[in-house]
């Protein structure tokens, strides 16, 4: 595997945890939803979305763990150091501290996907549910 492709996975592995807990959060005691395929427009769009946002939000975390380094006490790593480090020198290091701010990412991912999941939107509904979503409305008003 090429250096591009590993780097493109771990990229978007935010957003395939977010996927994840989102379609598994949504899923009712009537109808359980099933994510799409990743290779799809929704799939390939929601988990650009959660990426990007995961990858602001981590981004923002290292900020403030630099603004306020006592404040904080987390071990945050930060994975885009691998990408700007030329040197051979620590890559190893580098790399297992890289794995661990994407540990953090996925995480972070996995909660937005959750919190997603978890808002009630009515336009969300109708979009996973479709057709059935009326069916579902009646059957949670009547419960």
């Amino acid at each position: 595997m090429s250096a591009a492709l590993i780097i493109l996975i771990a990229a978007v592995l935010p957003g395939i945890a977010a996927l994840f807990f989102f379609y598994s959060g949504v899923s009712t005691t009537e109808v359980r939803i099933s994510p799409p395929q990743l290779g799809s427009i929704v799939s390939i769009s929601l988990v650009g979305f959660f990426a990007i946002a995961a990858h602001i939000a981590y981004v923002g975390i290292l900020r403030a763990a630099a603004a306020y380094p006592c404040k904080l006490g987390l071990p945050l790593a930060n994975p885009y150091l691998v990408l700007s480090d030329t040197s051979d020198r620590y890559a190893i290091a580098s790399m297992g501290w890289s794995l661990i701010g994407l540990a953090w990412l996925t995480i972070i991912g996995g909660a937005f996907g959750r919190l997603a999941a978890s808002l009630p939107w009515k336009a969300r509904d109708e979009f996973l549910f479709g057709w059935l979503m009326p069916v579902i409305r009646e059957r949670r008003i009547h419960n």
